[in-house]
């Protein structure tokens, strides 16, 4: 009885939550800029790459003298600055190739499209809710400014969050090599979840992380053979003018701890917990890719020296996932903390948001080391699904 009462404020305060959040959410971070055209959106960088591609040759995709023009025509803007220089890795620019006959604001529409379904449809995926429950969470998810700010630059991310979700899923249904396959998708964007594959194999997913390494052998080779020596000289000058500008160690530990050796020593705790935590999961019975998907994913995040809050809506769907392990007060402190997290970034800036990975990292790592006694008090007493 008090457990049926209880999952059911556990459910009114959600949907008070997700009918409040989304719309002021939507209201401060997205009606003010959209439903104009989409200028100032990464998807545009990407467009514009694309665009050189198929008419200059993919040798040519990094060459900012060719990036310029076109993507003044498909924007507008007055002038080119050195943050729209396209440096995702190849396959990025080849993927949007097709939509690139639509024009900017149908391609950018056409991508939010497919991503927005792609990530509910991983999101559903791995949640343990179902109903009433999984439109509560969905729309709290949605809500979240690290998943909004995402979607609104029409950025890669939300796909490689979808990535990490899938993969889960296979692994939890057995399935290491469509999961290997599926983790391929990571070389779009590295930063976000790199760790992952080598989590996976230290916690005994050998298949998943050989198939996982073959593909992305395959990716690189192809990335690197369409550029040649002139276009990885240009990539890496790109680089180099993006690696000067402070404003992209912004979302990264430097921000907690500064900039130099504390940072680096932050990053190497943050990857060495990571691994550390997926090692000792690989004694747990049955076997569970939960601790080295979620610690590779945030390590991944906090290792990083190149980031922006663009980057972080894996945790939404790593949420998820983690929530299927804690039940009662554990599962509630966990989801607001992170809630509140995520809302305040746009005040704040980026420290709560990185210290709430921190702490989850330390916590998700350290869980395969604890005893189950304690794991049972974690998970609190169990509520049904909604």
């Amino acid at each position: 009885m008090a457990t049926a009462r209880w999952q059911r404020l556990g459910v009114a305060a959600g949907a008070v939550l997700a009918l409040w959040m989304l719309p002021l959410q939507l209201w401060l971070f997205w009606a003010q800029r959209f439903p104009r055209p989409p200028r100032d959106v990464d998807f545009a960088n990407y467009l514009a790459a694309a665009q050189v591609g198929l008419h200059y040759g993919w040798s040519r995709i990094y060459d900012a003298t060719l990036q310029q023009p076109y993507f003044l025509a498909l924007t507008g803007k007055p002038a080119y600055v050195w943050y729209y220089l396209f440096v995702s890795p190849p396959p990025v620019a080849w993927i949007v190739a097709p939509l690139t006959p639509l024009g900017l604001t149908a391609a950018y529409w056409a991508w939010l499209a497919i991503s927005a379904v792609v990530y509910v449809a991983a999101c559903l995926a791995v949640m343990r809710w179902r109903g009433v429950g999984s439109v509560i969470a969905l729309v709290v998810g949605f809500g979240l400014y690290p998943v909004l700010i995402a979607f609104q630059f029409g950025q890669i991310t939300p796909l490689l969050a979808a990535t990490v979700a899938v993969a889960w899923r296979l692994l939890s249904d057995r399935r290491e090599v469509a999961a290997g396959l599926v983790l391929v998708a990571i070389v779009l964007k590295p930063q976000v979840a790199i760790l992952v594959p080598v989590a996976l194999l230290l916690a005994g997913y050998r298949t998943c992380f050989l198939v996982w390494m073959a593909g992305a052998a395959v990716v690189a080779a192809a990335s690197v053979a369409s550029l040649g020596g002139s276009g990885l000289h240009q990539v890496l000058l790109d680089l180099q003018e993006e690696q000067r500008h402070a404003d992209n160690q912004l979302w990264t530990v430097a921000y907690l701890v500064g900039l130099g050796l504390p940072a680096t020593i932050l990053q190497a705790a943050a990857v060495l917990a990571a691994l550390v935590g997926a090692w000792f999961s690989r004694t747990r019975e049955p076997a569970d890719p939960t601790t080295p998907v979620i610690a590779g994913s945030l390590a991944s995040l906090l290792a990083a020296s190149y980031h922006h809050s663009v980057d972080f809506p894996v945790l939404f769907p790593l949420a998820l996932i983690q929530l299927r392990t804690l039940r009662g007060w554990p599962a509630g402190a966990f989801a607001v903390a992170g809630v509140l997290a995520c809302w305040s970034s746009p005040r704040l800036g980026p420290g709560p948001v990185l210290t709430y990975c921190l702490v989850w990292l330390l916590l998700a790592s350290a869980r395969p080391l604890l005893g189950s006694s304690l794991n049972r008090r974690l998970r609190g007493p169990r509520l049904g699904a909604t």
